[in-house]
């Protein structure tokens, strides 16, 4: 009866493994799509601002937001991972994600002002 189950146990292993495979595939396929995405809605708003810097500003800001979200998640499973502090639901993770997201900005915001002061001191070493 043991012997029956064992070519049972290996198909239902390699289907898992293709599973976890196609898993990985489509999750880097998404990170690719969304780093397009960011990408290119900085370069149309460089291009409709007839500016390098605005697009490179929007950079910026959609790059901080989206980095924050990704950390305020990773610290809200690392701290249920490590301390099982929190019961179970979405809303650690969605403290997480907007927490993140505000910080990410913060940092975002601190890196404009450094960028706008930064070409400002420039031109004025050029003149």
């Amino acid at each position: 009866m043991g012997l029956v189950g064992i070519p049972f146990l290996i198909i239902l292993l390699i289907l898992v493994g293709i599973g976890i495979a196609m898993g990985l595939v489509f999750c880097a396929v998404a990170a690719v799509l969304l780093t397009a995405g960011v990408v290119s809605a900085s370069a149309m708003i460089g291009v409709l601002r007839g500016s390098v810097l605005a697009g490179f500003r929007a950079l910026i800001w959609q790059a901080g937001a989206l980095a924050g979200m990704i950390a305020g998640i990773a610290i809200v499973a690392a701290v249920r991972f490590f301390l099982e502090t929190w019961l179970e639901g979405a809303w650690p993770w969605i403290g997480g994600a907007l927490g993140g997201m505000a910080g990410g900005l913060l940092i975002a915001l601190l890196l404009d002002f450094l960028f706008r002061h930064l070409v400002i001191w420039l031109e004025k070493q050029r003149a």
